[in-house]
């Protein structure tokens, strides 16, 4: 099981991260999705580990199903599948394929783009 000091901002994460994960047109989202990781405490590295880490061996099975979820996850179901969980192995193959999926995500390099620019707005 693994406990989070920073449950709340994590919360955050999770819930934006995960709708990447869903079989729907996430671009219609890019702009809300992109607020709430720019509204999170963490830089983009940190947040790409978020998504190898916590939500992608909870979540990959979505992207593979063929009546996978397409409105969303349910935060609490999220956090509880997250926090009953192990921690994966650094370089295992689930965190191969992880950042390999994200790397290649369009949906993910608009995001992080658009949540950069929050940010740099927010600090000028």
């Amino acid at each position: 099981m693994r406990h989070y000091l920073d449950i709340k901002d994590r919360r955050k994460a999770w819930e934006a991260l995960s709708n990447l994960f869903l079989d729907t047109d996430v671009s219609l989202f890019y702009d809300h999705l992109a607020q709430q990781l720019a509204e999170t405490p963490y830089s983009l590295i940190e947040i790409e580990k978020i998504f190898v880490e916590d939500l992608y061996p909870i979540c990959k099975w979505n992207m593979c199903s063929v009546a996978g979820e397409w409105i969303g996850f349910d935060p609490e179901w999220l956090e509880k599948r997250i926090c009953d969980s192990r921690k994966p192995l650094p370089w295992g193959w689930n965190n191969f394929f992880a950042r390999l999926s994200l790397r290649l995500s369009s949906h993910w390099t608009e995001i992080k783009w658009r949540t950069t620019k929050l940010r740099e707005a927010r600090d000028t």
